[in-house]
């Protein structure tokens, strides 16, 4: 029997939607991460019971944030890594030419603009420079 709508998720990507609600947020309610997550609270607090086991999300007093297995991942993940060294000399001239300017390398990746690379300069940082952070939409690099 097929089932529609959120009952109807994979087991991951219902996980996967819990983990982006978090993402955007220091620590949430199992209510208001069911619904931002568009799951059922019981299959909210399944998965978030599973994923608190495996060291993915962390909960405390009934809120739950992203735990530190998400953050060892995430540091594992190295987008663009041929195109880093091969823009890395070339963003150190650009810096040096530009007056202290902060410069970011990035790349569209699955609908989004994501930092690859950047070179901090002495102007004070509009966005974090830091792979992996994604750009707000309407941004320069978007634009580009």
């Amino acid at each position: 029997m097929a089932r529609s709508g959120a009952e109807g998720r994979g087991v991951l990507e219902g996980a996967f939607a819990l983990m982006e609600v978090l993402a955007h947020d220091d620590e949430v309610g199992l209510t208001r991460l069911a619904s931002d997550a568009a799951l059922p609270k019981a299959t909210a607090h399944r998965l978030l019971g599973q994923l608190v086991a495996l060291g993915a999300v962390q909960s405390h007093e009934g809120r739950y944030r992203l735990g530190p297995r998400t953050f060892r991942l995430g540091q594992a993940w190295h987008p663009a890594r041929a195109l880093r060294a091969a823009a890395a000399q070339p963003l150190r001239e650009l810096a040096a030419a530009g007056g202290g300017v902060s410069l970011s390398l990035s790349v569209p990746e699955a609908g989004h603009i994501i930092v690859v690379g950047g070179m901090r300069g002495e102007v004070d940082e509009v966005f974090p420079l830091r792979s992996g952070v994604v750009l707000p939409p309407g941004s320069a690099a978007e634009l580009v």
